[in-house]
């Protein structure tokens, strides 16, 4: 191990300097040979210092432009060949190491330019296809036909370079790796379809989509965490607001104009235009429909025709949490709103905003009439011939009578001679429907002649219609999820609704109060010249130039007051100090307990002990001219403790203090000397190894992917609402009744919707129900049925299944009749479980009974169970004196005795 570190230090030194070292190449090779070390130590300490290097990246890419990708590929081709089988199990100590590879493995990707991530040939893939590849088998495990496809496996690439002196050191054997040597699961040839369709994986795949264990894998776990990370990461850290944060903090109750609180509470279920969903078991997604607020400067909708709405959705899954905001674009920039309207009236002279000036009716010319132009009967009768006051029909019957003659009606009578006046047609009577003529085109001429100055005359000008504002609160949302395929009848299955209770709302916030990468919180210590005991130690507030350099190398500074990242248990309220060293990549961030920036007064120190003492891991620099003793500083904690000693000649010795249960971590071992310029870098990445290390062998250890996973896993579980697709339809098209909706069924009894059977148990008296939002989803209990018919309870328990509620912001009244003794009409057409009991009753009932007046027996039959108190029968039945002769025979008859 000291070996591998003292290579990796080798690696760290030059490329930090550089200095173009022609043994680069040949110590990379030996940590990427150290990976396959039979000794899982040393491949756990070969993989750390893989990871180190990444902090040198762009001097790596400058001497050999390469090798960032073949390290990447040496990785996942080690990953591969320590995944076990589908079915099979590694050993915990495997599973560790797995997971530290694809971390580097990870970190290697996204610190790599894309164009090299994405670079192929004509005989290989791409490296990214290599790492999701690798990535997807690790979830899934391998196949018999995914171990044989390798393009580039470990023993292909290690074949290149000469590591003969590696495998003679393991005991004398070829390859530890021999009997991976022909596996190939990375062809050119090979698609992620072939894992999927594989065999041996389409039971697991049944089983997923039946029903869903949660995970305990690390590995599994670790895979999919690191897929979704590359997706949403990859050229994406770090994010606009910095190293700091990887997710948002926006929540579902920002932005709303009626929502004053601060925090997240139940009243966001009241919201109509907000809606919670759980997509594909795997992820929360939040849809809030908010007004389009005018950005500063135009925001990224500047000039655009958009909606008075905007779509915000906020995701929740195993990496983060993110929040989008969608807007639905009309139109590009130079057509703005109401333009086609504008374009109309400026077509018609409207621009201006003037009315539009009617058409008047002109009035008629007179056509003075011309001399009759003859022209042969052979020829055919044009316009041009003819003219104006020529009869060009008269023309036409003649030239086709002379041409045509087999089209004479009669031979030898031309076409243009008009028939001759029935017999009842006389010759008055054509000259008054001359006359009548004549007098109504008089008229019309004198009509509009007086009126054609006037406006109505015109019909008004059509124009486009105008844009209507949408009348639903949560309309642009259901747009968007029916234009993305969420409504679809093929993501019905993995599309969910999320119910609304108070320990939703809990589990929300201990969702987003989880980590989204690993963090760890390490004191410095400063100890002065002279300086041996506690007091004196504690109580520097500054100190030396060295020592401040070196913190400022550890990280960058942040202030506590605004900082958004991991704090370590420091104060926002400079209790604790105005600011702390912090450090942070995609995977990993940690924050620095300086002893001399958090305040103590006199001999009060319980404050920088509180952080300081509970520290696991400890950095000393000392400038005492004797070594630091472990006990100066008591605490039950501290474990690792990392000593820095500045020497005369400007280098740096290292002393690692550590408990005999901890095992070896790098790069910096015990006795190391190593220069200012790299110690900072060196320092910082071996108390995050250790820190990392220490929690590893804790008994009831948690990654942080694993508490999200386990989190995540149980607020899905436990609060995905299974809604039939109406109800779930109802509920997108409008998250929550308004406040003013109540609940009436006024349809006939073969069309009346289902509802809840617990107003026939209501006593008549009682009054309208009030129903809340939660009483309306309750069923009827199985107490409150035990007095029903067993015939009845069987209709009715046939029907209670395929009852669904909705939810209303406000409270629901079901009218029900005034009078005490409700009629049939009225029970009929409260509920549908009202009218099956009411025929269930009237079919035991003969003819005559039904034309009985008054209240018949089957009706006190309906009183006695709603008001469940059989004395108030007897006083009704007193009330109405003697029973009718139909009556009373049909209550002595054994038939209604027993349904009674």
């Amino acid at each position: 191990c000291c070996a591998v570190c003292s290579v990796a230090i080798f690696l760290y030194c030059e490329l930090h300097h550089g200095t173009l070292h022609p043994k680069i190449k040949e110590a990379i090779n030996v940590l990427l040979g150290a990976l396959t070390c039979i000794n899982k130590k040393v491949a756990k300490v070969a993989t750390d210092m893989l990871q180190l290097l990444c902090d040198h990246m762009d001097r790596l890419l400058e001497y050999h432009p390469q090798m960032p990708k073949k390290i990447t590929e040496a990785i996942a081709s080690t990953i591969s060949a320590l995944v076990s089988t589908h079915g099979a199990a590694n050993s915990d100590e495997d599973k560790r190491l797995i997971v530290s590879m694809m971390f580097t493995m990870v970190e290697w990707c996204l610190q790599m330019p894309m164009s090299l991530l994405i670079e192929t040939t004509d005989t290989d893939k791409s490296c990214i296809y290599k790492v999701f590849r690798v990535l997807h088998s690790a979830v899934t495990g391998h196949s018999s036909s995914s171990l044989t496809r390798v393009s580039k496996s470990l023993s292909d690439f290690l074949l290149e370079t000469d590591f003969t002196n590696i495998w003679e050191t393991q005991g004398g054997s070829a390859s530890p790796w021999s009997t991976v040597t022909t596996q190939r699961p990375f062809s050119a040839n090979a698609t992620l379809a072939d894992a999927v369709t594989d065999p041996s994986r389409l039971t697991s795949s049944k089983q997923l989509e039946q029903g869903r264990k949660p995970e305990t894998d690390i590995v599994k776990l670790a895979a999919r965490a690191l897929m979704t990370h590359l997706v949403n990461h990859l050229s994406h850290f770090p994010m606009g607001s910095g190293a700091a944060r990887l997710h948002t903090t926006v929540q579902e109750h920002h932005d709303l104009p009626d929502y004053f609180d601060d925090d997240l509470k139940p009243e966001i279920f009241s919201a109509p235009n907000v809606q919670f969903f759980v997509l594909n078991r795997r992820c929360l997604i939040s849809f809030i429909e908010l007004p389009a607020v005018d950005a500063p400067g135009g925001g990224v909708t500047a000039g655009l025709m958009t909606a008075r709405t905007v779509c915000r959705i906020i995701v929740r899954d195993l990496c983060g949490k993110y929040c989008w905001e969608n807007s639905v674009l009309y139109s590009p920039p130079w057509c703005t709103k109401g333009s086609s309207r504008h374009n109309a009236e400026t077509l018609l002279g409207l621009a201006a905003g003037v009315e539009q000036e009617s058409v008047l009716v002109k009035k008629a010319e007179v056509v003075k009439s011309e001399p009759a132009v003859q022209h042969p009967v052979d020829q055919l009768p044009c316009h041009e011939v003819v003219g104006v006051s020529g009869d060009n029909l008269d023309k036409m019957l003649i030239y086709i009578g002379q041409t045509s003659p087999e089209c004479l009606l009669r031979p030898g009578r031309p076409l243009n001679i008009p028939s001759r006046l029935s017999e009842d047609f006389m010759e008055s009577t054509e000259e008054n429907i001359i006359k009548l003529i004549q007098e109504q085109n008089l008229k019309e001429i004198e009509y509009s002649q007086a009126h054609r100055m006037d406006v109505s005359m015109v019909a008004p000008p059509e124009m486009p219609a105008e844009s209507q504002d949408p009348v639903s609160p949560f309309q642009m949302c259901r747009l968007l999820l029916d234009q993305i395929g969420l409504l679809s009848w093929e993501k019905r299955c993995h599309f969910d609704l999320l119910k609304k209770s108070d320990k939703i709302i809990r589990e929300l916030k201990n969702l987003d109060a989880q980590k989204c990468r690993e963090t760890h919180k390490i004191a410095v210590i400063y100890i002065a010249q002279g300086q041996e005991d506690k007091n004196s130690i504690l109580n520097n507030s500054s100190a030396s130039r060295a020592f401040e350099d070196f913190v400022a190398g550890l990280g960058w500074e942040v202030d506590l007051e605004s900082h958004q990242g991991f704090m370590g248990g420091l104060q926002s309220n400079r209790t604790t100090g105005n600011t702390a060293p912090y450090w942070a990549n995609s995977t990993c961030e940690a924050i620095f307990h300086v002893s001399t920036r958090i305040p103590s007064s006199g001999t009060d120190w319980h404050i920088k002990m509180r952080h300081i003492g509970n520290d696991e891991v400890h950095i000393v620099w000392s400038e005492h001219n004797r070594d630091y003793r472990r006990g100066i500083i008591p605490t039950e904690f501290g474990d690792i403790v990392i000593v820095i000693y500045p020497l005369p000649i400007g280098l740096y010795r290292i002393q690692i203090i550590r408990k005999p249960e901890i095992p070896f971590f790098g790069p910096l071992f015990d006795g190391a000397v190593v220069d200012f310029q790299v110690l900072p870098g060196l320092v910082r990445a071996t108390a995050i190894n250790a820190s990392r290390l220490k929690r590893s062998l804790m008994p009831f250890y948690h990654a942080y992917y694993e508490e999200r996973a386990k989190c995540l896993e149980s607020t899905i579980q436990q609060h995905t609402e299974q809604t039939m697709f109406e109800d779930f339809a109802e509920n997108v098209f409008a998250p929550v009744l308004p406040a003013n909706a109540t609940i009436t069924d006024e349809t006939p009894r073969s069309e009346a919707s289902i509802a809840s059977f617990s107003e026939i148990l209501q006593p008549a008296d009682s009054g309208p129900l009030q129903m809340s939002p939660n009483t309306s989803r309750q069923r009827a209990s199985d107490s409150a049925l035990l007095d029903i018919p067993s015939a009845i309870r069987l209709q009715i328990n046939t029907r209670r299944f395929s009852l669904m509620p909705r939810r209303s912001s406000g409270p629901q009244k079901i009218p029900t009749s005034s009078n005490s003794r409700p009629s049939f009409s009225a029970i009929n057409t409260s509920h549908t479980e009202s009218a099956f009991f009411v025929t269930a009753l009237e079919s035991s009932h003969d003819q005559s009974a039904r034309e009985d007046s008054g209240t018949s027996s089957h009706e006190l039959e309906i009183l006695e169970l709603k008001s469940g108190n059989f004395e108030r029968r007897e006083k009704l039945e007193k009330h109405k004196g003697p029973k009718s002769k139909s009556e009373k025979s049909r209550s002595e008859s054994p038939k209604f005795k027993n349904k009674k």
